[in-house]
């Protein structure tokens, strides 16, 4: 049996405050726009073009969230990040 406490993380999460304060960073703002590009601003999931975009994280792997890869984020539209979510709780 594996211990969780013996796992070591790639990095230290973020607090709630801190990921907040992040995700206003012009470096992560800069990296949405790049997502929303690539993905001709629409949601990868229903293709909506008119609905308001987030980018949604696949696996949080880095600890600051513009330091993730471009193959790790997807646009998607407010329904589908929720639905998403849904699924992942």
């Amino acid at each position: 049996m594996v211990n969780k406490k013996n796992i070591k993380r790639p990095y230290k999460k973020l607090t709630k405050a801190e990921y907040d304060l992040a995700l206003q960073h012009p470096k992560w703002q800069k990296k949405r726009l790049k997502v929303f590009e690539r993905d001709k601003w629409r949601c990868t999931q229903c293709k909506d073009t008119e609905t308001t975009l987030c980018v949604h994280h696949i696996r949080y792997t880095k600890k600051y969230p513009w330091q993730e890869n471009m193959k790790n984020l997807i646009s998607l539209c407010i329904s589908c990040h929720k639905e998403i979510h849904k699924i992942i709780k």
